[in-house]
Parts: structure tokens; sequence; C-alpha cells
């Protein structure tokens, strides 16, 4: 189907945050669009008790899902809330660090997530990229995004959007297929 294994992609995009987070032990992490919280848990593993992972989602059967889940797994760190990645229930400079990596990446998110990062802490998320060499189908579903409203970044282009909202240290890492993994840290 298209050539892509979606579930390569999946377990590599998930291999992400543990490489690149840089949180520790007892900080407070936010996982933005979280799903089925399969970012969150691992995020809860690396933070541990002391810690707290708060997974955010416009769904309620995906937090539903994501509540079972970290049940079935023991994990007491994580707190599941319903919300929209484009007004984050936060006060300012709440987070050690954020992820987002299953939501449409646009200026208000951004926005919103650099509100509510603290100083010097990293996000790590995932953004459509740009490419010449897409197939027919991606290239549609790309086309239609974009008059919908899903932006396709290039590597000029999210830079240049996080560095309006006072991020640093922009790094867009090897993509997978049409995802370009990106990570910064706020100035």
């Amino acid at each position: 189907m298209l050539g892509i294994n979606p579930f390569s992609w999946k377990r590599r995009i998930i291999e992400i945050p543990s490489r690149k987070i840089d949180v520790g032990r007892g900080e407070t992490v936010l996982d933005v669009a979280t799903g089925t919280g399969l970012v969150a848990r691992e995020l809860s593993e690396m933070v541990g008790l002391p810690g707290h992972v708060c997974g955010l989602d416009i769904s309620m059967g995906m937090l539903r899902m994501a509540r079972k889940k970290a049940s079935q797994a023991g994990l007491t760190n994580i707190t599941y809330i319903k919300g929209d990645s484009e007004e984050l229930p936060f006060k300012d400079e709440a987070f050690d660090g954020v992820t987002c990596f299953n939501t449409i990446v646009t200026e208000q998110v951004v926005a919103e997530v650099s509100r509510v990062l603290q100083k010097g802490a990293k996000l790590v998320t995932t953004v459509g990229r740009k490419t010449r060499k897409m197939s027919p189908f991606l290239k549609i579903i790309f086309r239609l995004g974009k008059k919908y409203g899903f932006p396709v970044f290039g590597e000029i282009e999210i830079t240049e959007l996080l560095e309006e909202y006072d991020f640093r240290d922009i790094h867009c890492l090897q993509s997978i297929g049409p995802i370009m993994p990106v990570e910064a840290k706020k100035g």
C-alpha cells in the first residue's frame, strides 16, 4: 500500500522523544495531541515518579484509551486532559519539555507551546514536510491538506516560524517519509 509501512514510521517517530527531549527524573512534560498516550507513556518512564507527564488531546475517545493503557502499565505519573493544541489550558512556563507528534503544527500551536515551555526547555515535534519526490497519492493529500489548513514546511519555513516564537538551536532531523521531526530550545 503506497510503498509505506506505517508501523515502521510509528516506531521511528516514537523513538524520537527518548533520544531528543532531554528531560530527566522529576521534570514535568507535556505531550500535545497524545492520542492513545504512546509517547506520554514513554515520557512517564523517563521522568519517573517524582516527575509528571500531562497528555493533552481533543478527543475523549483517545483519552479514555490512553488512560486505560497507562493504568494497565501501572503508570501513575500521567494526567490526561481534554484540550485544544491551539489553546493550551496551562499557565505560562509550566513545562520542562513538550512533545507534539500527532497534531497539525500551526503558528498558533507554536505560539502556545512557546508560552507554556520554560526558558531553555526543549520542544520535539513533527511537521508535514515539503518534498519534490512524493507519490501521486501523497501529492493529492498534501494539496488538499494545504487547502484546508494543514501546513507543510521546508526546513527554512519551520525554522523561521520557530525563531519568531523565541526558539533557538533548531534542528530538522532526518525525515521519515513526509514527516520531518524537529527539535528546538526556547530562548
